[in-house]
């Protein structure tokens, strides 16, 4: 059965995380991408670990259903193949600094009037205009700049160890090319899209970004929330399991399960801006209940009083889990140095045009001459760009 985007062609030149991302997510959802690298390889080709046969695991993981060449942007030869590419293209995703592309020869107004159903989306940092469009944009940067790591005076700032600002602009780059895909489909015309990784840090905290003139203090705990009844607690094995008790009934609720149903009474702490402002009393008190059993005796309990809970668990535990096999949401994939690799699958079910993994990740120019071909170039002049540096071919073995 095809996928929803099966015959769309996107012509992948971003590198890193974001940009991969989302032409992965568009390939597993049937389009043809094409990804072009640098001689030197993309970023993420060496970030590890794990290894697997010298192959990164997170470089797999985000660029499965691809064919990959090397393109030397830097040559004229390189220039020309892109152009050549973007005739065959629907969609043209980069990533590179602004101006770059103009220099090259394929920004979007180079573009535009020769190709108008061109979709051409561009991921930066900050965006094309205002006083840092320069600057180069990593997640680490914009937790910082995001305002997601400050956790006020007191406490130390914390870096989440997954990479939110470019997983998060990567699913964004996904949507934005399908709705403008389905706005090609309706007016015939293709446009320039912006994505940035900082547009995407805001967009993440849209629900909570202002707290208006007297923002609730950020306390104690450094993996949990400040509310002392939406965080993680440690169980009598010093196992931490989670709960998310908002509501006036299920603090009431939790009060009773944990033998402190007078606390759930207690008119000090009957909101949940009370019980966040009596929350050095309260998240001490909570605590030494749950130390006194097992994290499966509160989960099941709770769980069973609608007092939603639920284990921390390691990566190895979290493989183990049998909702991931029922969701499949760990395939195993074959790839032709790694061998046998699992990763993580698509979490959205079509039941029209699934999705797929059609292959696994591309090694650095696997497909290069093969791509060459398909675009009319003969052997003599394949030989000539690989004489020249301006492609390189993968050899196995």
């Amino acid at each position: 059965m095809p996928g929803a985007l099966e015959g769309v062609n996107i012509l992948d030149l971003s590198n890193w995380i974001a940009g991969p991302f989302g032409t992965m997510l568009l390939g597993d959802l049937g389009a043809n991408v094409i990804k072009v690298e640098s001689p030197d390889g993309d970023g993420c080709r060496p970030l590890g670990s794990p290894f697997q046969q010298g192959e990164s695991h997170f470089f797999m993981g985000i660029n499965r259903n691809k064919r990959d060449m090397i393109v030397d942007l830097k040559t004229a030869e390189g220039q020309a193949i892109i152009r050549d590419l973007v005739k065959w293209c629907d969609v043209l995703v980069q990533n590179m600094r602004p101006g770059a592309a103009d220099e090259y020869g394929f920004g979007y107004e180079a573009l535009r009037n020769e190709y108008p159903g061109l979709i051409y989306v561009t991921n930066t940092g900050y965006g094309p205009h205002g006083p840092l469009k320069d600057m180069p944009g990593f997640d680490m940067v914009m937790q910082g700049i995001g305002g997601v790591m400050h956790r006020g005076e007191e406490q130390p700032e914390i870096y989440r160890y997954f990479p939110p600002a470019d997983m998060a602009t990567g699913m964004l780059i996904a949507y934005a090319v399908s709705a403008a895909l389905y706005h090609r489909e309706r007016t015939g015309q293709g446009q320039l899209v912006d994505t940035s990784l900082f547009g995407t840090m805001l967009a993440l905290q849209s629900g909570i970004l202002f707290f208006g003139e007297n923002p609730p203090p950020f306390v104690i705990h450094d993996i949990v929330p400040y509310i002392p009844t939406y965080r993680a607690y440690y169980d009598a094995n010093r196992q931490y399991f989670t709960i998310a008790a908002l509501s006036e009934e299920q603090w009431r609720r939790l009060c009773r399960i944990i033998g402190e149903e007078a606390l759930g009474l207690d008119e000090q702490f009957d909101n949940l801006e009370k019980r966040i402002n009596h929350a050095e009393e309260l998240i001490p008190r909570i605590q030494q209940r749950f130390a006194e059993q097992p994290r499966e005796h509160w989960i099941a309990a709770l769980n069973a009083e609608q007092v939603p809970s639920g284990p921390v668990f390691t990566h190895e535990e979290l493989r183990e889990q049998p909702q991931v096999a029922e969701m499949n949401l760990l395939p195993k994939v074959q790839h032709p140095v790694a061998g046998e690799t699992q990763m993580v699958g698509s979490p959205v079910v079509f039941h029209g045009s699934p999705t797929s993994i059609r292959r696994p990740a591309p090694m650095h120019g696997q497909h290069t001459e093969e791509i060459l071909r398909e675009l009319g170039y003969d052997g003599s002049k394949i030989q000539g760009l690989r004489d020249s540096g301006a492609v390189r071919q993968w050899q196995a073995g």
